[in-house]
């Protein structure tokens, strides 16, 4: 036995709409999911690091434009070493510009907190003891 099935042209419109709409759907849900919170925006990063209970005074004391990069070593491969212990890695940002926002920590205003932001996305982050040097990772959820 053998099913046909007959589709008129208002159905094939009908079901191509619903499939491009669950594209773009799904599209949204992956991107939001990719693991990186948005960051484009003063309010964003304000909310990232208040959901982290991170609390900072409110304007950047360093707004920073730079490229990683284009290898993993030194410097670099000793930071993102720390960073990936907060569940970032920049590894698959070599050589890309970013943007470093800096903020110093309200209760402790010899830290800084740095925020690492590709189109939009903070890729990592981490807070750092400018008295004694220290660098630790901010802990993203995973």
């Amino acid at each position: 036995m053998k099913l046909y099935l007959i589709f008129t042209k208002k159905g094939l419109a009908v079901i191509l709409a619903l499939t491009v709409l669950a594209l773009i759907i799904i599209g949204q849900f992956s991107s939001v999911n990719n693991g990186y919170a948005d960051g484009s925006t003063h309010r964003e990063r304000m909310e990232f690091l208040a959901h982290y209970k991170i609390s900072v005074n409110e304007n950047a004391v360093l707004v920073k434009e730079t490229r990683l990069p284009q290898e993993a070593s030194g410097y670099f491969s000793d930071y993102n070493k720390i960073v990936q212990k907060g569940g970032f890695d920049l590894t698959d940002f070599l050589g890309k510009a970013v943007t470093v926002y800096s903020y110093n920590l309200k209760e402790i205003p010899e830290k800084t907190v740095n925020l690492i932001i590709l189109n939009g996305k903070i890729i990592a982050g981490d807070i750092s003891d400018n008295s004694k040097g220290n660098i630790a990772p901010i802990l993203k959820e995973k």
